[in-house]
């Protein structure tokens, strides 16, 4: 067997196992809430899945966005307000403009919970966007150095706040960045140049080798451009982009479309990856992208 396979194997055996871990591990499983634990809010719903596989008896994570909704567009109601002021704690990306508003509210003292802002935790590495040349906030913890780092601080302050329950959150984070590390060493590691369909993409792959250098939409707010198109094409005909990678529910759009059709004309394989804001947890779609690196892999 060559050694390519034999790594592909690998990657299959561990997601499997880390799938398992999850499913069946009681130090892992996420906890029905209970009275007297902490109230953990957190601005994006899909925040919610990893927090919940720290949870000790009693606690509860509360989402301040409902599942599915772009969290971008998402304004605050007196109601999330008064929901948020019962937090012990509020874990925030720090990027959508609602948690701007938390922030300041943080600040003014309205909101006497501990606030934590993803991007501004010790050990996370934030990336350059491609195309403008900023900061990328898009969901840093798509990386597994990063989601490790995530892990760790969340499950310290967690512990601070309910100390009787310190040796579970920080058992149970242990038991997390075990496996996270065990997939991160043994995913393949590549060289390959990428097109992206937007910057929620990058931070899932560029860990693994695949350098995002283009994308389609360069931001949120900043649409795909007849010239943007052209120079993804340009650079697909030159061979410059060896894969494309989308964010899952992008391809039925028409800039997702765009994306799909150009790689189909050019022989470029693409690769889906789960959107920041789809409901499951960031330890599942790391898992998730491992698996589509790997049919693509054994494709080409």
């Amino acid at each position: 067997m060559s050694r390519r396979s034999l790594a592909l194997v690998a990657v299959v055996v561990l997601v499997a196992l880390g799938i398992g871990y999850l499913l069946l591990s009681p130090g892992l499983s996420p906890q029905a809430p209970r009275a007297g634990g902490l109230k953990i809010v957190v601005t994006f719903y899909s925040l919610k899945g990893d927090i919940e596989y720290l949870l000790c008896q009693g606690d509860e994570v509360i989402p301040v966005t409902p599942q599915g909704v772009d969290p971008h567009e998402y304004q605050l109601t007196p109601s999330d307000v008064a929901r948020i002021r019962e937090g012990s704690l509020i874990v925030s990306t720090a990027h959508a403009p609602f948690e701007q508003k938390i922030k300041q509210l943080v600040e003014t003292g309205e909101l006497k919970s501990r606030l934590i802002e993803i991007p501004r935790i010790p050990g996370i590495k934030l990336l350059v966007n491609p195309s403008t040349g900023t900061l990328n906030y898009h969901w840093p913890i798509y990386d597994p150095n990063n989601y490790i780092a995530y892990i760790n601080y969340t499950a310290h302050v967690m512990a601070s706040l309910r100390p009787e329950c310190a040796s579970t959150y920080l058992s149970k984070a242990s038991g997390l960045i075990a496996n996270i590390t065990s997939i991160e060493r043994s995913a393949p590691r590549l060289n390959l140049v990428a097109v992206g369909s937007s910057p929620v993409v990058q931070y899932s792959v560029e860990w693994m080798g695949i350098n995002v250098s283009y994308l389609l939409i360069k931001e949120a707010d900043l649409p795909a451009t007849p010239q943007d198109i052209a120079t993804i094409e340009d650079a697909m005909a030159r061979g410059a982009i060896n894969v494309v990678v989308i964010s899952k529910g992008l391809e039925t759009t028409s800039a997702g479309k765009t994306l799909v059709d150009l790689a189909s004309k050019y022989g470029k394989p693409v690769l889906y990856v789960p959107s920041p804001i789809s409901s499951e947890s960031t330890y599942e779609k790391i898992l998730v992208v491992v698996k589509e690196v790997e049919k693509v892999l054994q494709k080409g």
